[in-house]
């Protein structure tokens, strides 16, 4: 069970301990994080608005992120939409909105 550590220069989210002992103790925690926010950012956004602004979406999550991680030391350098995997549901919608449209 990994100690607990006070704030400052290694300390980790809670309950990680020392990350400059432990290494990547904090690594599930932080891409805990990250995929909440990626969730809560893209989740504002049309689908049309996700494919069409990942720079600003991009920065967005970076932003979110480094105040999260900063207290932990962890500098966050890049973030990138790189696969936006839709939900069979969402495709099916899609194609039949597509459809109507075409039959206007």
């Amino acid at each position: 069970m990994p100690e607990a550590s006070p704030s400052g220069p290694g300390a980790g989210p809670p309950g990680i301990g020392d990350q400059s002992r432990s290494g990547v103790g904090g690594c599930r925690h932080e891409s805990q994080i990250a995929q909440t926010t990626l969730r809560k950012v893209v989740g504002r956004h049309t689908l049309d608005e996700t494919l069409s602004e990942t720079d600003r979406i991009n920065l967005d999550i970076r932003q979110i992120l480094d105040v999260t991680t900063v207290e932990w030391g962890v500098q966050v350098t890049l973030v990138e939409l790189k696969d936006i995997q839709l939900p069979d549901t969402m495709k099916r919608a899609m194609a039949r909105q597509a459809e109507a449209e075409r039959e206007k």
